[in-house]
């Protein structure tokens, strides 16, 4: 298919969409499928020799950059009572240099939260487990490189984080801490120990944030390898959709206005399944039905594409 645009026409939607968007043209050149801003800068410099293969580029970014631009945008963060219990766990392990653990049900708000006091405590440190980098190992190298570190020794990895952060009072949050076996929590219990100033007492704090999953590691399935941890953790948080508020629903969908039985929906979708899910189903709905104005949307067209999405809940 040839391009529909001139070389011009495309160096100009280009020109447009970083200034409308503020991104470098190493950035934009990342989300068009390029290694690097070279092919771009030859693009715009009129020197690249096959400019109808960027333009073609070019359409089809555009193309999906414009509709995802249009797409409903999710609620925006808010302090509802299940993200309120992870900051306030967040920041009792940061200013008591303590070991702390939030877990419970997914999609209640506990990543939305780490990254809001991640927003508001620049010094926080944050990572995130995958399964492929839950082990001692894997741990120290999200660490470390958070901290700027190049060892690449587990064993001096470890001690270079401890020579870091020894004094700081700094806090690390660790989501999806689900992942973690007990192995490498008492390796991460080990390294807030060590932080500890000899003098004043003060270490950092660290707060693991989780599903259910991680409970049931430490607390059952590894009840004896967890012992050594035990009397390091010092706060416990449980996080339960069933316990939304229907005020939360309220807050979180709020700049909609919607009609009372369309916020009952919700809530029940948040208690059942997850507040993710409501979130899904809210914008799913905007999307589906072509709304613009928060006021049309129905608690009839809400109902329609839970149930499309599979989700059962009395309306």
């Amino acid at each position: 298919m040839q391009p529909t645009m001139t070389a011009d026409e495309a160096r100009e939607v280009l020109r447009d969409y970083k200034e409308r968007t503020g991104k470098s043209q190493n950035e934009i050149s990342k989300e068009m499928g390029y290694n690097n801003a070279s092919a771009l800068s030859r693009f715009h410099a009129g020197t690249y020799d096959a400019d109808h293969e960027v333009i073609k580029r070019v359409e089809q970014f555009i193309k999906i950059s414009t509709k995802r631009e249009a797409a409903p945008k999710k609620p925006s963060y808010q302090a509802i009572s299940t993200s309120v219990q992870v900051v306030n766990l967040i920041e009792l392990c940061h200013h008591r240099g303590e070991l702390g653990v939030a877990y419970g049900d997914p999609g209640v708000g506990k990543t939305m939260a780490i990254r809001r006091y991640a927003k508001e405590n620049t010094d926080a440190i944050i990572i995130t487990v995958t399964p492929t980098s839950a082990t001692i190992a894997g741990i120290n190298e999200l660490i470390a490189d958070k901290l700027g570190l190049k060892e690449k020794v587990t064993r001096r990895i470890t001690a270079a984080i401890i020579a870091k952060l020894k004094g700081t009072e700094r806090v690390i949050v660790i989501d999806e801490a689900q992942h973690l076996k007990a192995k490498v929590v008492n390796h991460l219990r080990s390294i807030v120990d060590a932080t500890e100033n000899e003098d004043s007492g003060a270490r950092i704090g660290m707060a693991l944030i989780g599903n259910d999953e991680i409970f049931h590691e430490l607390k059952v399935k590894q009840a004896a390898a967890y012992s050594q941890a035990a009397d390091r953790i010092t706060y416990w948080e449980h996080l339960v959709a069933k316990e939304v508020r229907k005020d939360d629903i309220r807050l979180i969908f709020g700049d909609a206005e919607l009609e009372d039985e369309a916020l009952e929906l919700l809530h029940k979708i948040s208690t059942a399944v997850s507040i993710r899910k409501a979130v899904q189903v809210f914008t799913n709905t905007l999307q589906l039905f072509d709304i613009s104005e928060y006021s049309k949307l129905t608690t009839a067209q809400l109902a329609t594409v839970a149930k499309q999405m599979k989700i059962k809940v009395a309306v």
